[in-house]
Order: C-alpha cells, then sequence, then structure tokens
C-alpha cells in the first residue's frame, strides 16, 4: 500500500510543479485569448515522448488552454489559505494543480469529445489498476491489465485493425 508520506510529497510536487509553471501558463493563457479574438481559433498542444502534437481548433473547443491557467491560479490561491498543518484543504490544491497542469499540457486531447473521453478513460484505468495493487497486491493488478490488453486486442482485431 502506498504511504500517506509518498501521496504527499506527490502533491507538493504537482504544487510546486504549478507554481513554477504560472508565468508560462499565463502567457499561454494571453496567447490563447489573442488568438481567439483575431482568428477565433487556438493552438493546442499534446505533449509526448519524442514529440508534440499541435492543432488549430476553434476556440470553443479549446476549452482546455483556458481552462488550465485558471486552475493553476485557483490551487495556488487554496494553498495559500491553508498553511495550517492540520488542515486538509491543501489536497484540494494539489488536485486543482494537476488537472491544471494536464490541461495544459494535453489540450489536444480535450478538444473532441472522443479524445476526451480516451483521456479519463486512460487516467480511470491507470488509477483502478493502482488501486487493486494496492489493495490486492501486485498479480491482481496485472491481470487487470493483461485482461484489458486483450479485450482491447479483441475488439481492435474484430472492427478491422
Amino acid at each position: 500500500m502506498i504511504e500517506r508520506d509518498t501521496i504527499k510529497v506527490g502533491a507538493q510536487l504537482s504544487i510546486a510543479i504549478a507554481a513554477v509553471a504560472l508565468l508560462p501558463a499565463l502567457w499561454s493563457l494571453g496567447s490563447a485569448i489573442w488568438s481567439a479574438t483575431t482568428t477565433d481559433q487556438v493552438l493546442v498542444i499534446s505533449i509526448g515522448r519524442t514529440e508534440t502534437a499541435r492543432a488549430l481548433v476553434p476556440w470553443p473547443a479549446g476549452w482546455a488552454r483556458f481552462a488550465g491557467p485558471l486552475l493553476l491560479i485557483a490551487s495556488l490561491l487554496v494553498y495559500a489559505r491553508s498553511k495550517s498543518p492540520q488542515s486538509t484543504i491543501w489536497w484540494v490544491s494539489a488536485a486543482l494543480a494537476t488537472v491544471g497542469l494536464c490541461l495544459l499540457s494535453f489540450s489536444w486531447w480535450f478538444s473532441s469529445f472522443q479524445r476526451a473521453a480516451g483521456a479519463v478513460v486512460l487516467a480511470a484505468f491507470i488509477t483502478t489498476a493502482l488501486a487493486l495493487g494496492n489493495r490486492f497486491g501486485r498479480l491482481p493488478a496485472y491481470l487487470f491489465v493483461l485482461a484489458a490488453f486483450c479485450t482491447l486486442l479483441c475488439w481492435r482485431l474484430s472492427h478491422g485493425a
């Protein structure tokens, strides 16, 4: 089982990254607003391992580009209000920072319903695998991943790869 201290360090790391990324995020927000008002389109990105996917989309479809910086600001404001060590509200700050960073880094994923649903399914899959591993051990988690892979493979083969 993951220790509470490990989770706390990860949450604090997310808040620290949000603080460092705030100025570039505000620049990104300004750029997105400028682009939306002048061309009615915004540039959305998805940071990959070896390359970055970029696309121009109509500004309503690029909502993640606008929401990400605002969530980072909100997370830092919530964190500033929760300076008490007994306060549990800083977890909200960590969640806002994580979601804000994901929206900024992977805004392309959220530019259509299908890609957004895929991102949510991927996040749910990872969370479920981690929960199974923490609760029941590695074997059930590995079996879950294997079953999901086999299901995806069978579905892909039956729909003509």
